[in-house]
C-alpha cells in the first residue's frame, strides 16, 4: 500500500515545488480550501476540499484520507492584513 501525503497549501510556491520533488509512488492528497492545486500533477494528485477553521471539516478531511503523513503548508501571504490580525 503506498503512502499517503496530505498536503495544506500545495497550491502555493513552496507547495508546488514540494510537489514536484515528491516521489510517485506516493498518494498525494490536496486538501484545498476554495480552489484545487494544479501543479502539475501527471494524474497523481487527489483533491480533497477542507475548511482550516472548521473542526468538523478537519476532521471529516482526514478521517476521510487517513494519511500517513501531514504537512501544514497554509498561510497567509499578504502582508498587511498578517499584520493586522
Amino acid at each position: 500500500m503506498p503512502t499517503k501525503i496530505a498536503i495544506t497549501g500545495l497550491g502555493g510556491t513552496i507547495g508546488k515545488r514540494l510537489f514536484v520533488q515528491l516521489p510517485t509512488d506516493i498518494e498525494t492528497y490536496d486538501l484545498y480550501h476554495k480552489k484545487p492545486a494544479q501543479p502539475n500533477s501527471a494524474g497523481r494528485l487527489n483533491h480533497v476540499q477542507m475548511d482550516l477553521l472548521d473542526k468538523n471539516s478537519i476532521t471529516s478531511a482526514l478521517n476521510n484520507v487517513k494519511p500517513d503523513i501531514i504537512l501544514h503548508m497554509a498561510a497567509m501571504t499578504h502582508i498587511d492584513p498578517c499584520e493586522e490580525d
